[in-house]
């Protein structure tokens, strides 16, 4: 054993740090460090004296006249108690009114716990209204006490209008009586509020007045959240949480409102949590159905309980044995940080891009300073267009201002601005009516110039007429075209541009043909639609798919079937025609093909997600609607819908396990917005401008990469599987083989065979 001597080797602080770490370790059986020396009692002592309990348990006082006898007898001065002491748990007011002495001395004190026992409520009436003033703890922040209907002092009833509580973080309330609420917005500095209301005193003994009542406390509540608060905690009994959790379950299995939902999942705001302890883990499964036991399960999921014979409510702030006080944090911590993810996944779906202005960080000022812009022209010239085609690209103000700039820039931005064109006169009156202009021979350049920059162009029947017939045939550079054609057959002189498209005879270099709204059930037999690549089209009947194998440089197909899935509001009807429809469709799909988009109703969507969740989730079957949502049928087939198929939360008031199942199902399903140029995501027109965050697509490409994945690893785990499993019985056999001698040897040894 080395010698302690060598302890001393050490500096000061090194030193003092074991000895406080390995009283943190062992306490509180660890005060008997104090003796092993007068310098590292030094050290020890503070930290026995930091938390100071003013409690008879059981009317047991030997060890709080040792502690008053060390107090008034000992050879510590005051001083060390005002500068040491920094927690104070009492419950006894009345023993040789020590309190009263004691509690006005510790001017440093951060946590003061107030719960008055029986004998002593009375006194701690007195006492604690001497104590109520802010020069008296100047430091406080965490503050705990007891509010009793009979004999709450006027102080207590208004104690968030009182200046003691104005710097709280913590505050802790047994509560026996209502409160005046309305100041509680006004303490700024508050992040954790517990409140413990006293069950047949304030709170009712019947579940269902008391889930009320609880409710109706929240609501008044949120609206006086102080702005830093990051978690309300309700202290039910254990047993009461569980008979609320259990009435919840049967309220939904009768289809009835249940009570304590709103509360529990966080529905009225996400930091109010419901919270118990109990002594040991209760049975409560016996004799449930698997729903009411899921939906129990789901309840005190989104509960604290707390298991520990040896853990106090009243010390939820500070109990320096930490007995069941980390355990308590942890669970509050792990339920505030699922509550967040849940937002936040509910956030990243690809429904919300763009819906929330706190996830954009737009700046909208100029800069203040001027930089010569003569010193651009060092860059090179390569570098220089680079610069001005990114700040026309990205740019959320009107960029064709950049062709102003100069003559050489002009030569760059102008090319960009005509590279996307929509001619919609009814809606863009006033670009049309310019762009007309420029083209009919008013401006310097000729009208073949001006066509030979468009590469992906929108234009209806009446901006076409305007345009004149000789200017489309000059669009030699057309890549993507789109036009709605939406009475076929009206409009002769419109339908014959429409079959020049389709005959080849317009655009040559035609990859990308949206026409939107247009129903054409021949549209295979042009043999000239070979070389498109993206294809835009609307059903209005029996879907024309033969043919489409013969498309054989297509890639991605959107197809509008609204008109031809509609079945009156018959979600199970609708289901069938949709899956007819892909299944007949996917027989025809080209090598080429990596997306078929299928266009049909929201109401659709939300109804077949909602009757696959309850399936799934209430009934325990398997989901009607999964081989259509999730693409079971072909991985490159993806929903899509106008609008937003989304439930209302706030009314459903579903369990987050239920709103986790939806969400799966929904970020399966693509939006379609109402875009002139569908297949062009740098089109500045429509919902996909700059500020959308997203181009649909993508999204159609990224779930149909998600869904491969999945594939992908569950036929590697199949692989996998049948690699060992003869591996496993041959090592089975092996091991059965090398048994059977053993055991014959020990069936001879004992005369049983011959």
């Amino acid at each position: 054993m080395l010698g302690f001597h060598l302890f001393g080797c050490f500096p000061e602080d090194i030193r003092r740090l074991i000895f406080e770490v390995a009283f943190e370790e062992g306490y509180p059986r660890a005060n008997h460090l104090a003796l092993v020396s007068r310098e590292i009692s030094s050290w020890i002592q503070p930290l026995i004296y930091r938390h100071v309990v003013l409690d008879t348990p059981d009317d047991e006082a030997v060890g709080f006249t040792k502690f008053i006898d060390t107090f008034r007898n000992g050879s510590k001065n005051k001083a060390f108690y005002t500068n040491h002491v920094k927690a104070i748990f009492v419950s006894d007011f009345i023993f040789e009114n020590f309190a009263a002495e004691f509690l006005p001395l510790c001017r440093n004190l951060v946590s003061l716990s107030c719960w008055p026992n029986r004998r002593s409520q009375l006194e701690a009436k007195s006492t604690i209204t001497s104590i109520l003033k802010p020069q008296t703890f100047p430091s406080l922040r965490k503050f705990s006490l007891t509010i009793l209907p009979d004999d709450a002092l006027p102080e207590l009833v208004d104690i968030f209008h009182h200046p003691l509580t104005q710097n709280l973080t913590h505050l802790d309330l047994l509560l026996g009586t209502d409160l005046s609420w309305d100041d509680l917005k006004y303490i700024h500095c508050l992040q954790y509020l517990s409140i413990h209301p006293i069950v047949d005193v304030w709170l009712p003994s019947n579940p269902g007045d008391a889930g009320n009542l609880l409710e109706a406390l929240v609501n008044k509540m949120i609206v006086r959240f102080p702005p830093e608060l990051r978690s309300l905690i309700i202290w039910l009994p254990a047993g009461r949480l569980l008979q609320a959790a259990c009435e919840d379950a049967r309220a939904k299995l009768q289809t009835q409102s249940p009570i304590y939902a709103n509360i529990v999942h966080g529905w009225l705001d996400s930091r109010v949590i419901l919270a118990s302890c109990a002594d040991q883990e209760m049975d409560w499964g016996a004799g449930m159905s698997d729903f009411m036991i899921n939906e129990v399960t789901d309840f005190l999921d989104q509960t604290i309980m707390v298991v520990s014979n040896e853990f106090d409510t009243r010390l939820i702030w500070d109990d320096a044995a930490e007995q069941g006080t980390s355990e308590f944090w942890r669970q509050l911590e792990g339920i505030l940080r699922r509550r967040r993810e849940a937002v936040t996944r509910i956030r990243s779906s690809h429904w919300h891009q763009g819906s929330y202005s706190w996830e954009k960080e737009m700046d909208t000022t100029a800069p203040s300073i001027r930089t010569e812009f003569r010193l651009f022209s060092a860059f090179p010239e390569d570098i220089r267009r680079l610069i001005f085609e990114i700040a026309f690209g990205n740019g959320n103000t009107p960029v064709n201002n950049l062709a102003l700039v100069s003559r050489e820039i002009h030569s760059w931005i102008e090319p960009l601005i005509y590279r996307h064109v929509v001619l919609f006169d009814s809606s863009f009156p006033r670009p049309v009516e310019q762009f007309l202009r420029t083209v009919s021979n008013r401006g310097l350049k000729d009208r073949k110039y001006y066509a030979s920059l468009i590469q992906s162009l929108f234009v209806n029947r009446s901006a076409a007429q305007r345009l004149g017939s000789d200017f489309l045939p000059l669009c030699d550079n057309l890549t993507s075209f789109a036009g709605p054609w939406l009475s076929w057959g009206s409009e002769p002189a419109w339908d014959d541009v429409l079959q020049s498209i389709l005959k080849g005879k317009l655009f040559p270099q035609l990859r990308k043909l949206s026409l939107q709204g247009t129903i054409l059930t021949d549209l295979y037999k042009y043999l000239d639609l070979r070389s498109l690549t993206h294809l835009d089209i609307a059903l209005g009947g029996p879907a024309p798919w033969g043919g489409l194998e013969m498309l054989l440089n297509l890639k991605h197909i959107r197809v509008d079937a609204l008109k031809q899935v509609y079945a009156s509001g018959n979600t199970t009807e609708t289901g069938r025609i949709v899956r007819e429809s892909i299944q007949t469709a996917v027989q025809h799909f080209p090598p080429s093909l990596e997306s078929f988009v299928f266009l049909v109703d929201a109401n659709f969507i939300l109804d077949a997600v909602w009757i696959d969740c309850e399936s799934k989730t209430i009934q325990g079957g398997p989901p009607i609607f999964a081989d259509i949502l999730c693409g079971e049928i072909d991985p490159r087939v993806v929903l899509s819908c106008r609008g937003v198929p989304l439930l209302e939360w706030s009314k459903q008031r579903l369990s987050q396990r239920q709103i986790d199942e939806i969400y799966d199902n929904v970020n399966q399903v693509v939006p379609c917005h109402p875009l002139y140029l569908p297949w062009d995501p740098d089109a500045p027109f429509g919902i996909q401008n700059k500020d959308s965050g997203f181009y649909w697509l993508d999204i159609v490409e990224s779930i149909i990469h998600r869904r491969k994945e999945v594939s992908d690893a569950k036929r590697r785990e199949e692989e996998l599987r049948a690699i060992q499993q003869p591996q496993i019985q041959g090592k089975i056999r092996e091991e059965t083989d090398s048994q059977v001698p053993v055991f014959l040897e020990g069936l001879a040894d004992n005369g049983l065979t011959d």
